[in-house]
This record gives structure tokens, C-alpha cells and sequence, in this order.
């Protein structure tokens, strides 16, 4: 996915001109900018850059998420491995103590 983002932004750069002022260009905050600028690019602007930008937030998104879930999926299944340590060590104490 990856190799086709770069290809998309190669595309991008060797075909495309952005117009000098658009939404997003020259803004005094990054994040602000590049918020308007997506916005911008996405639906109104030149075929290859939309993808290149739609593309591009998609990986972004996805990353975010792989992140976020397989934390919370690890941590459950830590405490269900957990939950069968602590049964095993019950069983065998008791069947210690009971010799």
C-alpha cells in the first residue's frame, strides 16, 4: 500500500500543478492548513492529487487504528491467560494440599 502511495505522489509531482493560492496554502498553522488544504484537494482538486491526499489520509487512519486495537485485543488476551494461570495454580494447591 505503501508503493502505491509513492507512485501516487510520484505521479503527483511530475504531473500536477496546484494553483499558487488554494485553501490550506500559506496558513499560519500547520495543522489548520493541512485540515483545509485535505478538504480542498479532496473533492475540488486535480484527479491524481485527490488520490494521492484520499489515499494518503486512508493509510494515516489505518495506522491509527492498527495501533489502538491490537493494544486493547493483546490486553484481553492477556487477562484471559491470566484468568487460566491463576485456575491452574488453584488446582494444582489444592491437590498439593489435599496429600
Amino acid at each position: 500500500m505503501l508503493l502505491i502511495q509513492y507512485l501516487l505522489g510520484m505521479a503527483v509531482n511530475l504531473y500536477v500543478t496546484l494553483p499558487g493560492r488554494h485553501p490550506g496554502a500559506g496558513a499560519s498553522n500547520y495543522f489548520a492548513g493541512l485540515a483545509s488544504g485535505l478538504g480542498w484537494v479532496i473533492p475540488d482538486g486535480p484527479a491524481w492529487a485527490a488520490a494521492h491526499a484520499a489515499f494518503g489520509l486512508a493509510l494515516v487512519l489505518a495506522a491509527f487504528a492498527g495501533i489502538a486495537l491490537p493494544g486493547g485485543a493483546h490486553r484481553r488476551a492477556w487477562r484471559a491467560e491470566d484468568a487460566v494461570t491463576v485456575r491452574v495454580s488453584r488446582t494444582r494447591a489444592t491437590t498439593f494440599r489435599s496429600r
